[in-house]
């Protein structure tokens, strides 16, 4: 998807014609959008899709932050 706006405008166009998507998978670093601001408006947004944010080990954010913010889980790669 080319940006945050219209990956959370498929996201919500998707659930509300009962094709959900399954978990939707963010980076925390996104163009013009916080990562933890976008999980954040997920989680109010979408009922049954969960938000995981992609962590890396060089990334100023903890997997409780991440957590506290809206998203369901964190995945931590090597550093960017």
């Amino acid at each position: 998807m080319a940006t945050a706006e219209e990956a959370v405008s498929q996201a919500l166009a998707a659930e509300q014609t009962g094709s959900a998507f399954a978990v939707v998978l963010l980076d925390l670093t996104l163009d013009a959008v916080d990562g933890l601001a976008l999980a954040a408006r997920l989680r109010t947004s979408l009922d049954q899709v969960p938000p995981i944010l992609l962590l890396t080990r060089d990334q100023p954010v903890s997997e409780s932050q991440a957590r506290a913010a809206g998203s369901t889980a964190t995945v931590t790669g090597a550093k960017s």
